[in-house]
């Protein structure tokens, strides 16, 4: 997944060199459920990012994700690219975003699972009922596609829409009577997301005259 993070910084920089930036800051929240067993999860995120023009932006930001049913809470890093398709003129377009994200923190590391994701305490993993145990190592990548609704009003705006949301979570399979061996589950879900967005006015510079 790296490579995709080196890809976006990439461009990033190559249209930094070719547009007039403008700045912004962003908080939002999110709901995501991922359907094979998987949790709940509400997430709270603050970020900020660059206009490259009045199209594309990007954007690096913090996400707090707690689950609903479950005592999963985790700290996310994430890189965001976005486009809009109609530029500023135009009050509503859709915008089409991608988070490309890996975790920073968490509260299960080394925590025996579920296959909801709720833990299971350490007296009911060695009872003898439990012939498959999962633990938790670390969150690889949580991934989303989001087809937002965005509406701009001078400096703000308000996104709000659907998402498709991806996550690959190390685990490692711990066995009575084998070796214990680390495996990748992946996990899919949708998800809703509302956010609010402040771009910085740029001061418009006059091209001075060149003196005889």
């Amino acid at each position: 997944m790296k490579w995709i993070i080196y890809i976006s910084f990439f461009v990033s920089f190559q249209l930094c060199a070719q547009s007039v930036i403008k700045p912004f800051v962003k908080i939002g929240g999110a709901y995501n459920r991922y359907i094979v067993y998987g949790p709940s999860m509400l997430q709270l995120n603050l970020a900020g990012g660059i206009h490259f023009n009045q199209h594309m932006s990007i954007q690096i930001g913090a996400e707090r994700v707690k689950g609903t049913s479950v005592n999963w809470d985790l700290l996310i890093l994430s890189i965001s690219p976005h486009y809009r398709v109609f530029d500023s003129k135009h009050i509503f377009s859709p915008l089409i975003g991608i988070d490309l994200g890996t975790e920073l923190i968490t509260n299960a590391t080394d925590r025996y699972i579920r296959d909801n994701y709720s833990f299971i305490n350490y007296g009911a993993v060695n009872d003898g009922s439990f012939e498959d145990k999962r633990r938790y190592k670390r969150g690889l990548f949580f991934g989303k596609i989001k087809c937002l609704a965005d509406f701009n009003i001078k400096d703000f705006n308000i996104s709000v829409g659907p998402t498709f949301n991806v996550m690959y979570i190390q685990l490692e399979r711990v066995k009575n009577y084998y070796e214990n061996s680390i495996y990748v589950d992946q996990n899919y879900g949708v998800g809703a997301e509302l956010s609010f967005m402040y771009t910085f006015p740029m001061k418009k510079r006059t091209a001075k005259k060149a003196l005889d």
